[in-house]
């Protein structure tokens, strides 16, 4: 009797087992599937069930490891976090399915880099009369002359002295002394013809095959504004020329030149009579002269390198983005799902 109560206990568990089945079915795994999609009468998924079926299946699946891309030959480089309007990623728009770091490329522009620079290009002799009253020609005559700072600062003698030699009235950077009404007037004046003497110079060191140093063309400037015949007529360029055949240093043949050039060529005597007539005299005042130039050039270079690198440490602003490329990357983001 106690064994017909137990199979029938057990047939009671059976049937009332199924109907829970039957009702988990239908509610506990609907996980918000369509009435009509999870199977038919005859007990076959449709179609829309198997395509959210595959979908679930691919939205639990694990994310692949993101594969960074080989370096190009263009000197570019991946950095994670950064879009490329060229090569955009390619984002599901699944929100079960969590989004993957991307990495993006982009390239160094070559053209960008910052130039190399060199000291010795910052004086370039045709950049000497650049700034006119304030370049590099008025600041190493006006040092010379006393009238001006090598730092391009002014004097007392800017705004007019006695000359010592010939007792003229001298106005502005180069002892102006043939009629100006202002410092500034007289410089312009001057500047004008240092201009020309300059050129002279030029074309005379080329006909002998010599290219001046920055040094040697100053000092000839130099050289033109105290004394033009001296410079230009009386062989400042031959004298040049022949120091260097005898190997001289170039400040030692700078104050060679400088001073021989005060021989009068007809009489083969001294001819400066402001600066004493004696070999003596004559070299000391050019070797005066010739430090105030080379105190002015090396302030100019100073100035010019710091200048330089002040503009190469300097980040130039970047260069404005095509519309085209600024309209990819509002219609990227835009795009992205980020729920």
């Amino acid at each position: 009797m106690k064994r017909f109560f137990q199979v029938g206990a057990s047939l009671t568990a059976i049937i009332l087992g199924a109907g829970q089945s039957d009702k988990a079915e239908a509610f506990a795994l609907d996980f918000g599937l369509p009435a009509d999609a999870s199977t038919t009468a005859s007990g076959e998924a449709s179609t829309e069930a198997r395509a959210w079926e595959e979908e679930l299946a691919v939205s639990f699946a694990p994310s692949p490891a993101p594969v960074t891309p080989p370096l190009s030959p263009s000197n570019s480089f991946d950095i994670p976090g950064l879009p490329s309007p060229s090569n955009p990623p390619r984002v599901r728009q699944n929100a079960a399915t969590p989004l993957q770091h991307q990495h993006w490329k982009i390239s160094v522009d070559k053209a960008a880099a910052p130039p190399s620079f060199k000291p010795d290009q910052a004086t370039a002799s045709t950049n000497l009369f650049t700034g006119d009253a304030d370049s590099l020609v008025a600041r190493a005559v006006g040092s010379a002359e006393g009238t001006r700072t090598p730092e391009g600062g002014y004097t007392a003698a800017y705004y007019g002295h006695r000359d010592p030699g010939n007792g003229a009235w001298n106005l502005g950077s180069f002892s102006y002394q043939h009629g100006a009404r202002s410092p500034e007037e007289a410089d312009e004046k001057q500047l004008n013809r240092l201009k020309i003497q300059a050129a002279s110079l030029k074309q005379q060191a080329e006909h002998k095959g010599l290219t001046l140093s920055l040094q040697e063309e100053l000092n000839g400037i130099d050289l033109a504004n105290q004394a033009p015949l001296a410079a230009l007529d009386r062989g400042y360029i031959d004298w040049l020329n022949q120091a260097r055949q005898l190997h001289m240093a170039e400040d030692e043949g700078v104050l060679w030149a400088r001073t021989r050039s005060f021989l009068d060529p007809d009489t083969g005597r001294w001819n400066a009579p402001g600066l004493g007539n004696t070999v003596h005299s004559i070299s000391q005042d050019q070797d005066r002269r010739q430090r105030a130039i080379s105190r002015a050039i090396s302030v100019y270079k100073r100035r010019e390198t710091d200048s330089m690198r002040l503009a190469m440490a300097t980040p130039s602003a970047p260069p404005p983005e095509p519309t085209a490329t600024k309209r990819e990357r509002v219609d990227f983001f835009l795009s992205m799902d980020f729920e």
